[in-house]
């Protein structure tokens, strides 16, 4: 018997605010799968999987559970502030080709310009769904 997506309640705090995991290489040229992604309705959560990884996530709590009651021993990693942190100390540098270095512990990691703005796209994105 599949559960319909709306009657899902968290059972951690009550909250119909779930978005379902889904596990595997994502079709990105799917628009709903993008808006659904946008909207907090999935988590892509990337294509190793094990026995133990979640189903679902609350949006309002983080808690993460799996449909068969199995204990989650993977959860899934959702916060970015770890990445916001290493951006916020992070020093950006023109050089003569125009790239961009950005971290000055390792002067040889180098993204172009379009490099950081995806990622500052992303980390936006993340935002909003928080």
């Amino acid at each position: 018997m599949t559960t319909s997506h709306s009657t899902l309640l968290c059972p951690n705090c009550d909250s119909r605010n779930i978005a379902r995991v889904q596990f595997g290489m994502p079709d990105i040229s799917d628009d709903k799968l993008l808006q659904d992604e946008k909207d907090g309705k999935i988590i892509l959560a990337g294509c190793v999987m094990s026995d133990s990884d979640p189903h679902y996530y609350c949006n309002d709590c983080k808690y993460q559970w799996r449909r068969d009651g199995k204990e989650v021993e993977y959860p899934i990693e959702t916060d970015t502030d770890w990445l916001k942190e290493a951006l916020d100390e992070t020093t950006v540098i023109d050089d003569t080709e125009h790239e961009k270095i950005f971290t000055p512990d390792d002067p040889q990691a180098k993204a172009t310009e379009a490099d950081v703005d995806n990622l500052t796209e992303v980390l936006s994105s993340e935002d909003k769904r928080s």
